[in-house]
């Protein structure tokens, strides 16, 4: 599903976008997920879509707003584009509403993913602006199936250069 369809722009978790113009294929992943639950990826797409029409020096090294501009605003240098942003799509990868309950995702015995010692203490060492340990829990899991995604895209397609997992290698603090 699109994160444009129902209340898809309230989730939180994984996300890709399409690009079903010039190459037919997905070009990118990413994640939005914060503690407080409005880190949404409808929010995101947002944010993606006011970078792509910006021309600052920072937005015109990004691959990804680079090669994906917005007709208006974005640049207009027709030998490093493969399209437009405005003809992307994002898709829901996983995603999950904070409010509808996540301790499926969150807790330590039985859920959906087992939390071992050394995981746990190394989300207790990771300062992330006074995130609780679900939120921080939350976060990891929305980079791990960003990761997995990213993995999937065909590295000709790619035009994501980020790692991931930037609150936890100390990119981003909030």
């Amino acid at each position: 599903q699109t994160v444009a369809e129902g209340n898809n722009s309230s989730l939180m978790g994984a996300y890709l976008y399409h690009d079903p113009v010039a190459l037919e294929a997905f070009i990118r992943s990413g994640s939005a997920c914060n503690e407080n639950g409005d880190k949404t990826m409808g929010g995101r797409g947002k944010e993606h879509a006011n970078m792509a029409a910006s021309q600052s020096v920072g937005t015109m090294r990004s691959t990804f707003y680079g090669k994906y501009p917005a007709k208006r605003g974005g640049h207009n240098n027709k030998d490093v584009l493969n399209g437009y942003f405005d003809d992307l799509v994002q898709y829901v990868a996983m995603g999950f509403n904070k409010e509808k309950g996540v301790d499926n995702i969150t807790k330590e015995d039985g859920g959906i993913f087992i939390w071992s010692d050394r995981t746990l203490k190394m989300l207790e060492k990771t300062k992330m602006n006074g995130y609780s340990m679900e939120g921080k829990k939350l976060v990891l899991v929305s980079y791990l199936f960003e990761i997995y995604y990213d993995l999937l895209i065909s590295p000709t397609n790619n035009v994501s250069k980020s790692a991931g997992l930037e609150r936890f290698i100390g990119v981003f603090t909030n």
